[in-house]
């Protein structure tokens, strides 16, 4: 979808509210209080059962809806999913789609567009825009971005 802003898409309030949980979440393994899981799907990202998600990861704050999650998947430290991508030409927000059993490792980044299936392996560092993995794939991380197919 291309927008002329994220005003017109999600208003002021909402993404306020969302940095607001997500920045909480991301201390909460050190606190042990609440699950943080259920805050994130408080906010609207679709979240499986067993889904491990480290220190630091940023979800988007503008459409956090726009995030899915398969079962049994493992998101490793300041992993990013971007739901949204803004450029001086033009204004884009798409989906997220992640499967089950998906390893992704530290400092990835997942722009919109992505779907990632299941049993899939984003190695440390990959770059990821309107990409659709196949089931049981890795990914090379950093300047090597690239498919492996099993």
């Amino acid at each position: 979808m291309l927008f002329r802003s994220y005003k017109d898409a999600y208003g002021n309030l909402k993404p306020l509210f969302n940095a607001g949980l997500i920045e909480l979440s991301k201390y909460l393994p050190y606190l042990g209080v609440i699950d943080k899981n259920k805050l994130y799907k408080l906010i609207g990202i679709d979240m499986g059962e067993d889904v491990t998600v480290a220190p630091r990861v940023q979800f988007d704050y503008l459409a956090p809806s726009l995030i899915s999650i398969g079962d049994k998947t493992i998101i490793g430290d300041g992993a990013k999913l971007w739901t949204h991508n803004f450029t001086q030409k033009y204004n884009e927000i798409g989906i997220i789609q992640i499967g089950n059993e998906v390893l992704i490792s530290s400092d990835v980044v997942i722009g919109p567009g992505t779907v990632i299936g299941d049993g899939a392996e984003i190695n440390y560092g990959a770059v990821l825009h309107h990409q659709r993995i196949p089931d049981g794939a890795k990914v090379l991380g950093r300047e090597k971005s690239r498919v492996i197919y099993k």
